[in-house]
């Protein structure tokens, strides 16, 4: 039975820091936002398609993706995600160290629905918890 929560992010990044350190920005900024997390592609399809440890399908509002993650990456989730219609009325916005334009155009051209540079400090954490606020109200 999958479980809609009002208010959620499913952010996939390998880095417990980030992790860290969005979730701390996000309490700060709104505690209704729960933060699920995982560690790997594969991690984050199965809790999005109930296979996780809970057996709980998440249905996140949106996902956070890191692009450059051991074995599969954001783009392979993309392409992954461009395969199941339920998936795609999740947005995901990309959250990636790399600047690169080439990253950009690749990631949107595969479905993202924005593309965000992670934050070097806990300002940028911060700045980035009230954009996520302003993304989040444009999909309700």
């Amino acid at each position: 039975m999958p479980c809609p929560n009002a208010a959620s992010i499913l952010l996939i990044d390998d880095n417990p820091g980030d992790a860290l350190l969005l979730g701390e920005a996000i309490e700060d900024e709104n505690r209704s936002i729960t933060l699920h997390v995982a560690s790997s592609v594969d991690d984050g399809i199965g809790l999005l398609i109930g296979t996780g440890k809970s057996g709980v399908r998440l249905l996140p509002t949106i996902i956070l993706l890191d692009l450059h993650m051991p074995g599969k990456d954001g783009k392979d989730f993309l392409r992954y995600r461009k395969e199941r219609a339920e998936l795609l009325r999740i947005r995901v916005v990309m959250l990636s160290s790399s600047t690169r334009q080439i990253d950009v155009d690749d990631c949107l051209r595969l479905g993202a629905d924005h593309y965000q540079v992670k934050p070097i400090n806990w300002a940028g954490y911060q700045t980035l918890t009230v954009f996520l606020r302003q993304f989040w109200n444009e999909t309700e």
